[in-house]
């Protein structure tokens, strides 16, 4: 459990601003000493103010699936060395939702992302607890990504990828 700090590239970036700390829940299986399966829940808020219709709140509840490969295995068998560090790759499946203030309107669409990223664990409590810290990078393929709908003047259209760092806690049993 943790949070996680999101941003978006490209066209995407430059609309969505205002990004809050968000939440960060992960469960995670290991296969073996090298490989592990992460189940993952994010949620973040931007928001933007679009023409004509004003400030618009977004939100961002993410469920990714990822393989986490684990470069130095001793740490996650034996915890005997203080830190891991770990290659991630995944799927997710995103839901965003808008709201519209000035109309009071909802929209709510979905669309699938694929990211990867770099992650550190570092042994707080041996065999018990340790910090984590993650990166990641990927696409959200957003059904409106070329459409001019409710962007601001000099924004042609929704494409870019996204960013994520996310911090927290990892405990073992």
């Amino acid at each position: 459990m943790g949070t996680d700090f999101s941003s978006f590239s490209g066209n995407l970036g430059k609309l969505y601003t205002n990004s809050n700390p968000g939440l960060d829940l992960n469960f995670g299986y290991f296969f073996n000493e090298r490989y592990a399966v992460k189940l993952g829940f994010k949620h973040s808020i931007f928001g933007f103010n679009a023409m004509p219709v004003g400030a618009v709140d977004v939100s961002f509840l993410k469920f990714d699936s990822s393989i986490q490969y684990f470069l130095f295995p001793s740490a996650l068998v034996n915890r005997t060395r203080s830190f891991d560090l770990y290659l991630n790759a995944g799927v997710s499946w995103v839901e965003r939702k808008q709201t519209h203030i000035s109309y009071n309107e909802v929209l709510k669409d979905n669309a699938l992302g694929m990211q990867g990223g770099l992650g550190v664990s570092y042994f707080l409590i041996p065999q018990s607890l340790s910090l984590n810290a993650e990166g990641l990078v990927g696409e959200v393929f957003f059904k409106d990504r070329d459409s001019e709908v409710f962007l601001p003047a000099g924004i042609p259209n929704t494409s870019g990828g996204f960013r994520s760092a996310s911090l927290g806690l990892k405990y073992y049993f």
